[in-house]
């Protein structure tokens, strides 16, 4: 096995001028939460289909230049990871930068007008392979698996899920389990009633969108505020890899997660 942190020199970068989300197809009664490029609900006739038409352009194109990165990627570090659609806003276009070899990589995001240097990439997904299982219990702790003890349950959210909310010096926590993942959405602020609105919107997005499949616990970590770094993740173990994406933004990361599951 490679030692962790030998990195190749291998870097890749990709500009796309539009976003690749995948399309969601919803009605006059249904409020949709999937990842759509357009949403054709605010506007009707020539307006409408005009805009959708674009949509649809900007999510073939950037569908086809992600394959193509993904491809040679592929090719470079093999088995590594990319989203099938982009984890931005529509339009935003994205730079991906990857480097690292099949053990131990990163995968550097960001939107056409940010820098995608490993310093200021607002997004990044990074797998590990622990040498030792004195470091692969390090890596598993710091996935960030939540119990749902010592708390107090009561938190209603969407699809009959009854979340846990925690309070301590820290933040304000709602706290709940998908399959083997903890969901866990904190205010520092302890605003427990923003806690709540971005747990209802990440549990409707998760409930209708696959994780990464993980061998153990995995956990993602969402917050109401906006930290300086990565303060938002997602983790999870796939064989003997311990993969963690991380970003400045909880519904990038969210979509990240489920762009490559």
């Amino acid at each position: 096995m490679r030692r962790v942190g030998l990195f190749l020199p291998v870097i890749l970068l990709l500009t796309v001028a539009g976003c690749g989300q995948r399309q969601s197809q919803s009605t006059d009664k249904t409020t949709t939460v999937k990842f759509a490029a357009v949403d054709t609900h605010a506007k009707t006739g020539k307006q409408a289909s005009k805009d959708n038409s674009l949509g649809d352009t900007d999510t073939a194109r950037v569908t086809k230049r992600l394959d193509v990165l993904a491809r040679y990627a592929e090719d470079q570090i093999p088995g590594v990871k990319f989203p099938t659609f982009s984890p931005f806003s529509a339009r935003a276009g994205i730079n991906a930068v990857a480097q690292g070899d099949a053990s131990d990589y990163t995968v550097y995001f960001s939107t056409s007008s940010q820098d995608v240097t490993p310093r200021a990439a607002p997004l990044t997904l990074h797998k590990q392979t622990p040498t030792s299982k004195a470091a692969a219990d390090n890596s598993y702790a710091k996935l960030g698996y939540q119990a749902l003890s010592g708390g107090q349950a009561g938190a209603k959210l969407t699809g009959g899920v009854t979340a846990v909310v925690k309070n301590d010096a820290k933040a304000t926590a709602v706290i709940w389990h998908q399959g083997r993942y903890s969901i866990t959405v904190q205010s520092f602020k302890h605003d427990a009633a923003a806690a709540k609105a971005l747990a209802q919107k990440a549990e409707a997005i998760i409930a209708q969108n696959p994780l990464p499949k993980t061998e153990t616990h995995g956990a993602i970590v969402l917050n109401v505020e906006t930290k300086a770094g990565h303060a938002n993740t997602v983790g999870w173990r796939e064989t003997s890899g311990y993969y963690t994406i991380s970003g400045h933004d909880a519904m990038a990361v969210l979509r990240l997660a489920i762009g490559v599951s």
